[in-house]
């Protein structure tokens, strides 16, 4: 029987320390639990675990008990930055390149295109 595998790679440009702390923690979940690859699930468990982790901090620092999803998903909306230049003076997008291949390459691209 064929591999029946769909690889995937991502790259991420402007993305800020926190974010590759956040992927690899999200990684080093999914490899706890015996899998090579990575979900939006995992990145969620990363990026509420921790004591040092962004959401951590500002939820300490306002002193935040029990919210509901809505206040949760208000507060964690309140703590995206405003504009600013980059420290060479360009304004460059974060970028995302996503690439696959294998048997649901199609699916997978179509997927992340209509993001």
């Amino acid at each position: 029987m064929p591999d029946q595998h769909t690889d995937t790679s991502t790259t991420i440009t402007g993305a800020a320390p926190s974010v590759a702390v956040a992927l690899q923690r999200a990684a080093d979940i999914a490899a706890e639990h015996g899998r090579n690859w990575f979900g939006v699930e995992d990145l969620l468990a990363a990026l509420l675990t921790g004591s040092t982790t962004p959401l951590h901090v500002h939820w300490q620092r306002r002193g935040l008990a029990a919210l509901s999803f809505t206040e949760l998903r208000d507060f964690a909306t309140s703590l995206v930055p405003v504009e600013s230049p980059r420290r060479d003076g360009t304004r460059e997008p974060a970028k995302v390149a996503f690439t696959a291949s294998g048997p649901l390459e199609a699916e997978y691209t179509a997927l992340v295109e209509q993001a």
